[in-house]
Order: C-alpha cells, then structure tokens, then sequence
C-alpha cells in the first residue's frame, strides 16, 4: 500500500509547474530547505545557485540567527523563528578562526600571531575568499566587518607592524573596500590602547568598541576616517570583573554587564536631558537588571565560586539581548519589546568540537552579497 502512495505523491510534486516549486522552495525555512537538496538533481541545483539566494534575499527575512563563533570544527546558530540551534562547519583554513561577523559574511583572522592576510566566507553557501595582505599591520589587536545594505563591506584592522619596536606612535588601522578590492591606510593612527574581548558594535557606520586602560568607549567614524574617544562616563560597575559588552538592538547602544552583586545588567547610552546645545552630551542609563530567581538559575547553569569573573559574551539578535558565557550550553535572553527574561536554549556543539565560546554576532544566513 506505501509503495503507491508514495508514487502518488512523487507524481504531484514532479507535475506542479516549476515556478510553483521553485516558491515552496522560497518560502520554506532555510534549514529545511537545505535539507530538500538531497530530493532530485533539478532540486539540488537550484537551492545551490546564485538566482535561489538572490530571489531567497527579497523575501522578507525573519529575524537573524544568534551566531556563536568558535575555534573549534564548529560553531553554532540559533534559530529564532523556528527555536532551534544549527550546526555550521566551520572554514578549515590553516591558523585563522572567525574573528568578527556582519550580515550573511563572516571574517576569519589570527589575533595572537602574525597575521598579514584575511579571509571572508559565507558560511551558509560555504563560500570563501582570501584577501589581499593588509599593507603594513602584521599584528592584530582588533578588527570588524561591516556589511552595508548595498552589499558592499569593509573590514577595519587596527594592529602594529612590528612588536620588535615599540609603537609609540600609537596603533596603525587599515581599512578593506569591497568595491576596490583594496587596503588603505586610515588618515590616523590610534594612541596606544589595551581592547576589550568584547566584538564591537556598527551603528550608522560608527564602529563602538571598549578599552580597559583607561575603561572607556572609543569610536572609529567611517565616514570621517578618524578614532574618537566617547564622552560619556563608564557605569560605576564596569571594571574588569564585570567584563562589560557592547550590544547593538534596533540601532540603539547597550552595554551588558555583571555588578559587583553578580547581577546582570543593561545599560543604555542616552541623551543627557538639558545637555548643551553645541555638544553631544551623552550617558549611560541603567535600563534592566535580572532578578534574583533567574540570577540564581544562571549561577547553577553555568558557574563556579571560582569563575564568577569569567568573561561575558553577549550580542543583540533582533529585539533580544542574548548573554552567554565560555562555561556552559546555556544562552539567556531578554526582550527588549516584552520585557521579559527567558532561557533560549543550550548550544548542541558545547563543549565536543570546539574549544569555547569566543564571540557571538547577529547572522543573516540569506544575502545577494558576493564576495
């Protein structure tokens, strides 16, 4: 009795029109989809060319996955939309690991040896492009991929070009064009300055980062090719217990960070009310803390008393602010819209095939963008 059925159904499928396919195909999930590859040929080469993503990007696109970034085999992508995580291989390129993330492009990079090249991927479509080398920073200490939404990107390094000298010039950044296919150097450099762990956000081609010496928020305006400090005074918890992290949600800068109570919280940076009128005056205000039961649930779910101080990953994926840590599977979340904390959901990949939580971004798995 299955055998006609089944032939029933492979009949429908095979006579519906191609069009009609091709927009189930549209509209699945992109997981599923994916799976649907191993259907026919005619399935196959359609979900792999270049028309499905390009039709796939102009469908509205539901949230981006949380994306945690890994040096292990793999890292690992929570699905909102359908509440479930996704197991990505990750690029098998010799001594670099993803160091920074925007739209459906990672970047891939070496931040504790000498690294003059780069390398950008797709890790969707598994699509890989090795960059030109930088022309003068061997020396990582930060780098950031921007994706614009005319699917352009540059990427900006900031490093040295010999740790056998000492810069005390300040630090060298170097910035990569899409369109050019080319590095140039920034107009300035950088005084000398100690990063935070923390990614770093994009907001209106504004690159926000943390510096621990002195604690603070420095800015790289793209459009002015120029570093500037942020004049506004850090959270009175933010120090290096407190491993503070900057988060992008709906255009608006948060910090994440742990106060001297174990408690996490979300700051905001604001106007200041009354500010003066020829100068941006701006502060950091405390918008949420977690209470006491949910505290107590991620101290059980993912620390020791003797990891209390360990580092904070944290990114904003849509409406949520998602913490995570190195320790454990587990990511917590609140909902900037319902105001509402609540567990996402533990990572399948911790701890077999990797080594630890290293950075978490926003991912976009479907873009036009090329590489």
């Amino acid at each position: 009795m299955q055998a006609p059925e089944k032939e029933t159904m492979d009949s429908l499928w095979s006579d519906l029109p191609r069009d009609i396919v091709e927009m189930v195909l549209l509209f699945l999930p992109l997981a599923s989809a994916m799976q649907f590859k191993s259907v026919c040929q005619e399935w196959r080469e359609f979900l792999a060319s270049n028309r499905y993503y390009r039709r796939r990007s102009k469908v509205k696109q539901k949230e981006p996955w949380l994306f945690l970034c890994t040096s292990g085999m793999f890292s690992c992508a929570f699905d909102f939309s359908l509440k479930r995580w996704h197991k990505i291989l990750n690029p098998p390129i010799y001594r670099q690991s993803i160091v920074s993330a925007s739209g459906n492009l990672v970047c891939l990079g070496n931040l504790v040896a000498d690294c003059r090249a780069l390398s950008i991927c797709d890790p969707v479509r598994k699509l890989v492009k090795n960059l030109a080398p930088m022309n003068k920073i061997q020396f990582i200490h930060k780098v950031s991929l921007n994706l614009h939404k005319d699917e352009t990107y540059k990427i900006v390094v900031v490093g040295e070009n010999d740790r056998a000298v000492n810069n005390f010039g300040g630090l060298l950044t170097e910035v990569y064009v899409s369109e050019t296919q080319i590095w140039r150097m920034s107009g300035e450099t950088m005084a000398e300055a100690k990063f935070g762990l923390d990614a770093g956000v994009w907001i209106n081609n504004r690159f926000y980062c943390i510096v621990e010496m002195p604690y603070g928020v420095v800015i790289f305006d793209q459009k002015r090719d120029a570093w500037e400090e942020l004049d506004a005074k850090m959270p009175a918890d933010c120090n290096g217990i407190s491993s503070p992290c900057l988060v992008e949600c709906r255009g608006r800068l948060l910090m994440v960070l742990r106060n001297s109570n174990s408690k996490f919280q979300i700051w905001e940076l604001v106007k200041k009310r009354g500010g003066l009128k020829e100068k941006e005056d701006y502060e950091w205000v405390l918008l949420e803390e977690t209470p006491e039961h949910i505290e107590l649930q991620f101290m059980d779910a993912f620390m020791t008393s003797s990891a209390k101080s360990e580092r904070l990953i944290c990114c904003g994926v849509g409406e949520w602010v998602c913490i995570m840590t190195q320790l454990g599977p587990s990511a917590l979340g609140f909902d900037m819209v319902k105001k509402k904390w609540e567990w996402i959901g533990k990572d399948p990949a911790f701890p077999q095939g990797r080594n630890s939580h290293l950075y978490a971004f926003p991912l976009h798995p479907i873009s036009c963008c090329q590489l």
